[in-house]
């Protein structure tokens, strides 16, 4: 299983949102008696977190490409990552594949993601 690539710094924070479900996890059906029933969407919440970096190096931005592109295989396969804060380490996908990058300055990179746990 590929691991996320060691960075030279960690993720600004909050991350967010930490370790929320990432869907609605209820179903709820009306009765024609004027209640609701509901039950669990799924038998464990999918946990997600929005990942931002706020001034990424050259480097790091170099390594976190191939990382998606050639290990990842264009942020089809899912990863490990170790969560900065309770060093607890995720099975996770990049959601939708995708990792945004912006150019803030000279050799600085926002960077911005979201995690999806499988």
């Amino acid at each position: 299983m590929p691991t996320f690539p060691t960075l030279s710094r960690l993720p600004d924070f909050p991350l967010s949102p930490d370790g929320e479900p990432s869907k609605d996890g209820i179903i709820s059906s009306p009765m024609t008696a004027g209640y609701q029933v509901t039950r669990p969407r799924f038998t464990r919440d999918q946990r997600s977190w929005g990942v931002n970096y706020k001034r990424m190096s050259r480097a790091d931005l170099d390594l976190l490409r191939a990382f998606r592109t050639t290990t990842l295989k264009n942020g089809a396969l899912s990863f490990e990552w170790l969560h900065p804060l309770d060093g607890v380490v995720y099975t996770v996908r990049l959601e939708s594949g995708h990792i945004t990058f912006n150019a803030v300055a000279p050799n600085a990179w926002q960077v911005a993601f979201t995690l999806v746990e499988v």
